[in-house]
């Protein structure tokens, strides 16, 4: 497992896996992915992981900036036409 997997509960992974089966017959089903022990907070870690929630939080600040960026643009655009 890579770093960012190896915090990763068994369960999460498991459920991972069954979405990503390239045979949709094998695959998860929406109804069974909404009625999932772990997708229903069971089995779920009480922590939340810090590098994730770090990432979040950075994902969050650039995608404010961006769109800050944008619509700054589309102003500027709007005031010089």
């Amino acid at each position: 497992d890579s770093e960012e997997w190896a915090a990763v509960s068994p369960e999460a992974k498991a459920l991972v896996q069954s979405l990503l089966c390239h045979n949709a017959a094998e695959r998860l089903s929406a109804a069974d992915l909404v009625t999932h022990p772990w997708v229903l907070g069971r089995d779920v870690p009480g922590r939340p992981m810090a590098k994730t929630q770090d990432r979040l939080r950075a994902f969050k600040k650039a995608r404010h900036a961006f769109y800050g960026s944008l619509l700054m643009g589309l102003l500027v655009h709007h005031i010089a036409a």
